[in-house]
């Protein structure tokens, strides 16, 4: 046998060295399953759902699937006032994750809407400090005064001194911190300030043109300067839906913007009903005491005109000469009749108001207990008339009137019967 040359011999060596080695490895992938050889044989991916801009993702080793889901746009959003630049803020978000997406401003040209300021006083005092610094030499900071119970900002000097106080008023009475409302409310503006202090002329013009641009974000600068010559000479001036005035008031002067306001048209006044009359119309809510503690099945079996409505019925009807619907109030757990109301639309607040009080009060009397309730009516007109106890019948009236509530604008009469 020939002896093997010396590369026959090197090369024989290297086979068996990569056999040994190949050996070696095999046992140490069997005894390792999840190492990085065989993880794509035995992973399982663990899914994460896809979003609006991520695709679905594993959650172990990062693999993706599929494409993102995109946004789904909701339509335009009032997203409020911006009083830095007089803008409406709109938005767009995504109803699947709720984030803006898009934005766009609208420039407002007027805080009026059907002859109702459109901000409401918190916001009209924020415009009011921006307009004011925004003047030369106006280093004047605005704050609300929680000491009051009115709406009553204080207007403090760079030495955090009080130079005058902004506030709100409403149908000649101070509009109450209640009434930070968020719907368009009528109500007027004053800024009043000492006579007698330091710089009185400085301050006094300027908190006019900042009152008088506050108000109306269309007028250029020779605008104002026309209106604050205007009241100047005259004491008062008007422009587009505002009337602004200046006056003393003892040791103070007071500056006023309120919102003009068209006089409407004289409303025919109907006649109230007399006693008699009033007593027959009654006899339709004598009939109907009687379903007082009965179920709703027996109300609809005896009026099987009388819609539901939720859990209450609601029975059109001509009432005291009123087209409205009489509503039986029932209890949604007895399913029974708890009370008797009867309601109506307003045709005109004051003509209705007064035609209901007078009508009821021919019968009734006109010892009745009055309430004042606009304070729950976003400062709108709301009262309520009681008669209590009345007639040999033991009578009961409660009348609510309400006035530009956009959900309950209308009159309400609830009657009871007491026992003897």
């Amino acid at each position: 046998m020939k002896k093997p040359t010396n590369k026959q011999l090197a090369l024989l060596i290297t086979i068996a060295l990569v056999l040994v080695c190949a050996i070696a490895l095999v046992p140490s992938l069997a005894a390792e399953p999840n190492s990085s050889a065989t993880l794509n044989i035995f992973h399982t991916h663990k899914w994460k759902k896809a979003t609006c801009t991520k695709p679905k993702t594993c959650k172990e080793c990062g693999a993706t699937e599929g494409n993102p889901l995109g946004h789904k746009l909701e339509d335009w959003k009032d997203d409020g006032f911006d009083s830095t630049f007089s803008e409406r803020v709109y938005v767009k978000t995504c109803s699947r994750c709720e984030k803006t997406i898009e934005k766009k401003t609208e420039k407002v040209t007027s805080f009026l809407e059907n002859e109702k300021l459109t901000i409401c006083p918190d916001t009209y005092s924020k415009v009011f400090e921006k307009r004011l610094r925004e003047l030369n030499d106006s280093d004047f900071t605005v704050h609300e005064e929680y000491d009051y119970k009115l709406t009553v900002y204080s207007i403090n000097d760079s030495n955090d001194e009080m130079a005058g106080q902004l506030s709100f008023s409403l149908k000649d009475k101070n509009l109450a911190p209640t009434l930070l409302y968020s719907e368009p409310l009528n109500y007027g503006i004053v800024v009043m300030l000492d006579n007698n202090q330091s710089s009185y002329d400085k301050k006094m013009a300027r908190f006019l043109v900042a009152m008088i641009e506050a108000c109306d974000p269309s007028l250029d600068w020779d605008s104002v300067g026309e209106i604050v010559k205007e009241i100047d000479e005259q004491g008062t001036a008007s422009r587009n839906g505002f009337t602004y005035s200046r006056t003393k008031n003892g040791g103070y002067t007071l500056l006023q913007a309120s919102i003009i306001t068209t006089v409407a048209a004289p409303t025919e006044t109907k006649t109230p009903l007399d006693h008699d009359t009033v007593n027959k119309e009654l006899d339709q809510v004598r009939e109907r005491l009687k379903y007082i503690g009965q179920t709703t099945q027996y109300v609809k079996k005896a009026i099987p005109s009388a819609e539901k409505d939720g859990v209450n019925l609601r029975e059109k009807a001509t009432f005291l000469g009123i087209d409205g619907e009489f509503l039986y109030d029932i209890n949604k757990d007895s399913g029974k009749v708890i009370n008797l109301f009867f309601k109506w639309s307003l045709s005109d607040y004051a003509s209705d108001r007064d035609y209901a009080v007078n009508t009821l009060a021919s019968y009734f009397g006109n010892e009745y207990k009055t309430d004042d309730l606009s304070q729950y009516n976003n400062g709108n007109d709301m009262y309520s008339y009681d008669w209590w106890e009345t007639t040999d019948e033991n009578w009961s009236v409660h009348l609510v009137v309400t006035d530009e509530d956009r959900e309950n604008e209308g009159g309400s009469i609830q009657f009871m019967q007491l026992e003897n």
